[in-house]
Parts: C-alpha cells; sequence; structure tokens
C-alpha cells in the first residue's frame, strides 16, 4: 500500500513536471517593453481631446470651491436661506465631483482635488467674513456668480465636448446647475434687503 502511494506520488509529480517543462524551458524575452506616449491604451489620457481635458479640470475647480465655500456658510452664516442652500451645494456637487473624478479617472486623468488658485482667493476672503456680510458675499460670489460660470461651462462642453461619456455628464449635470442657479438668485434677494 505504501509502495503504491509513493509509486502514484511520484508519476504525479512526473507528469507535472513533463507538462511544465516546454513552459519553464522556454527563454524570456530579452528586449526592453517601455510604453511610450503614442503607446497608451485605449481610453487613457491620450484619448482626450485636449478641450476635454480643460473641461475635466475647469469643472472638477468649480465643484470643489462650491463644497468648501458650502462648508464655510455652515459655520459662518446667519441666514436660514443661505444654510439651506450650502447644505445642498455639499451635498449636490460632492455628488457630482464625485462622478466626474470617476469618469476621468477611467480616460487615466485625475481631476484636481481642490479650487484653482484664484477661487482660492475667494475663499480666503469669505473666511474673514461672518454673519450678514458672510451671506450677502457667499450669495453674490458662490451662489450667483459661480453658478453663472458653471452654466456657461457646462453649456459649452455639451456642445463642444468630444469624449461621450463627459458629454453625457455634461448634459446631465446641467439642469441641475441652472436650477441651483435660480435658488442662488432667489437667496441673493432675500439676503440682499
Amino acid at each position: 500500500m505504501k509502495s503504491s502511494f509513493l509509486y502514484s506520488a511520484t508519476f504525479a509529480v512526473g507528469m507535472a513536471m513533463l507538462a511544465t517543462g516546454p513552459a519553464l524551458a522556454q527563454p524570456k524575452a530579452t528586449t526592453p517593453t517601455t510604453t511610450t506616449q503614442s503607446q497608451t491604451p485605449p481610453g487613457q489620457s491620450q484619448a482626450l481631446a485636449q478641450e476635454d481635458k480643460a473641461f475635466v479640470q475647469k469643472a472638477a475647480e468649480s465643484g470643489h470651491m462650491e463644497v468648501e465655500a458650502s462648508k464655510l456658510a455652515g459655520e459662518r452664516a446667519k441666514s436660514e436661506e443661505v444654510k439651506t442652500f450650502a447644505t445642498l451645494m455639499i451635498k449636490d456637487h460632492t455628488a457630482a465631483n464625485q462622478e466626474l473624478a470617476s469618469i476621468a479617472g477611467s480616460k487615466g486623468i485625475t481631476p484636481p482635488a481642490a479650487p484653482s488658485a484664484m477661487q482660492q482667493d475667494k475663499l480666503k476672503k469669505l473666511e474673514g467674513m461672518k454673519d450678514a456680510e458672510f451671506d450677502k458675499a457667499y450669495a453674490k460670489e458662490i451662489g450667483v456668480a459661480a453658478h453663472e460660470e458653471a452654466v456657461k461651462l457646462f453649456e459649452d462642453a455639451t456642445g463642444a465636448l468630444k469624449d461621450p461619456d463627459l458629454k453625457a455628464f455634461a448634459v446631465k449635470t446641467l439642469p441641475k446647475l441652472k436650477k441651483h442657479l435660480g435658488m442662488a438668485r432667489d437667496v441673493e434677494k432675500k439676503v440682499s434687503g
């Protein structure tokens, strides 16, 4: 019984060696494999037009500014309308930022994770304000002005983008941005009066 087991085990090992022997004996490739810009797989960053890349950057920066400014509104605003609007902006723009990052990531692009330098300057000005002064500045600069810029960016993108996924994102997001702009104008009227 013992010799039968030993024979079976030896036979199995031998068969395994025969089966893998030719694969093990194959010489390794000696030519180096390098990836150049022209060898980037389809769907990677090279496949995106420059306009598409610019849209990803501007949309991401804009979305991050909305979120950061709205977080400040939660701390510094006096008006309940501003606080309610800011809460919605955090929710909606965080979701849009995540969706854009996912689409961009699938194309081999990492979008900015923060507002632009100019937008950060606006945020610093807001940080120095509170109560009614903050409410007016937030409603005007972030609520209305930033959404006017975002609506224009997304309107232009719906006609200009080449990538179908980015274009679909712009088309889907534009109505929400227009709704935000209308809400922002209402909030601005309430806090400016």
